[in-house]
């Protein structure tokens, strides 16, 4: 007892005087990363600990993925899943990214690297789990609808009021942290401690544990779904462990994962899945070829906002948020071309699902929902949407009981708008980006057709 308390005696000082300093950035050019005090003592203890290794090896500075995959236990030759040797090729960059505590651009700290190696070693552990898994009796494949928008732009309370119709059903995140068995996984304590870590990035974009969420949760299964700013190595990476390249392997497991988890959870009645994940544009051909089967009818939502200069705004707020949690310092002029690029390249892949529903008539159809209305009039938005989509008509009283609960749905939803934190969803894109803006804009214009 006396030891400890003397330990605490010599180590609290120094840790509060490290607390007291401000962070400096690398060059001249660079942000520091603004923490609240959990995030910057979670920084400094973890630092010491390390320091005096006294954390687990998969927490130290440099590992290895067959360190990773020995935490895990799950080694190599025991994962016998088909995209084996792409996941590992796939997590080869982004884990030297961390271990070299980032590049030049985002200098990761101890935050960064914890809980991007904690999405590894989860990803590692549900790969086990669907390795060891009976082979699925009665697999489901239903009809998907996709909700394909770009960030920010209502995907999250357009997928939310799709829910709430009795026919269609899509995944909560327990749901896709345990698609073999239920309880595994209990996900809710790993959310509690990212929203007292960073509420900012909670406040502009709330999730719910047992709320429809991104299916980049399976994704992880299949490769890494990194948190910003480990995320643009990944979906930037064009060399010989490029996603490109693998994107096919990634899709084809994501696509049996759904399946997996739509013959568990589905219920009875529902003839459609919904699914929605903005980073799906980025790959249109892979999600619509390799993502669903060759016979699977599916339907593309393509969310937008007239106004593009608020919703990159937006994405900046969340994505200036993940970033001053994870990094020592980063170059905020770089976040924003990351984050207009991103734009830019989904705009193509809106362009090519174009294309895709064009030679698959049939099976392939593209539907765009505007944000403005689904806020102004979701109901009828909503019912507009089942039309679209080919969803049979209500009869009248139906009709009426469907509407009630989607208007519940709509005070629900817009209940975590409001927050103390709502100052810091205050993003200005520079002089610099606003030609490039526009230019997005008029291609929008001229490509989208709401409902």
């Amino acid at each position: 007892m006396w030891a400890a308390t003397l330990a605490a005696c010599l180590v609290l000082p120094v840790l509060l005087l490290l607390l007291s300093r401000e962070s400096v950035p690398a060059k001249p050019h660079m942000v520091p990363g603004r923490k609240f005090l959990l995030g910057k003592v979670i920084v400094r203890v973890f630092d010491v600990f390390n320091f005096l290794r006294l954390t687990p090896r998969w927490l130290r500075k440099r590992v290895t993925m067959t360190e990773m995959r020995a935490a895990a236990g799950f080694p190599l030759d025991q994962d016998t899943l088909p995209d084996r040797d792409t996941f590992e090729a796939l997590w080869t960059e982004p884990l030297n990214f961390l271990n070299n505590g980032g590049d030049d651009v985002y200098r990761i700290d101890s935050i960064g690297a914890i809980l991007n190696k904690i999405q590894l070693l989860n990803s590692l552990k549900g790969r086990k789990e669907l390795v060891e898994a009976p082979p699925v009796e009665n697999l489901r494949r239903l009809p998907r609808l996709i909700v394909v928008g770009q960030p920010r732009t209502g995907t999250t309370i357009l997928s939310r009021l799709m829910n709430a119709l009795p026919e269609i059903w899509g995944p909560t995140m327990r749901q896709m942290r345990n698609p073999v068995k239920e309880g595994v996984v209990n996900p809710a304590p790993a959310a509690k401690f990212a929203k007292a870590v960073n509420p900012i990035g909670f406040a502009i974009h709330p999730i719910e544990v047992d709320g429809h969420e991104e299916d980049q949760i399976l994704m992880m299964l299949s490769g890494p779904c990194l948190l910003p700013p480990a995320a643009p190595v990944v979906f930037w990476l064009d060399g010989e462990n490029g996603w490109r390249k693998h994107a096919p392997t990634v899709y084809k497991q994501f696509r049996d994962n759904i399946d997996r988890v739509a013959s568990k959870y589905a219920p009875a009645e529902a003839t459609h899945m919904a699914l929605k994940f903005p980073g799906h544009p980025l790959y249109a051909e892979e999600l619509c070829m390799h993502g669903t089967h060759p016979d699977q009818p599916i339907v593309l939502i393509r969310t937008y906002r007239k106004q593009l200069k608020k919703v990159l705004e937006s994405n900046l707020s969340l994505a200036r948020s993940a970033a001053d949690l994870c990094c020592h310092d980063y170059d905020q002029a770089a976040l924003e071309r990351d984050a207009i690029a991103a734009f830019s390249e989904s705009m193509e892949g809106y362009k090519k699902f174009e294309e895709l529903a064009a030679r698959e008539p049939g099976r392939i159809k593209v539907v765009d929902v505007a944000f403005d209305d689904v806020v102004s009039k979701p109901v009828e938005t909503i019912f507009k949407l089942r039309e679209a989509c080919g969803l049979p008509a209500y009869d009248e009283a139906r009709r009426a009981e469907v509407a009630e609960m989607l208007t519940r749905q709509v005070e629900e939803t817009g209940s975590y708008r409001k927050s103390k934190y709502a100052t810091f969803h205050g993003y200005e894109l520079s002089e610099a980006s606003l030609a490039a803006v526009k230019e997005l804009e008029k291609k929008q214009d001229a490509m989208l057709r709401p409902i």
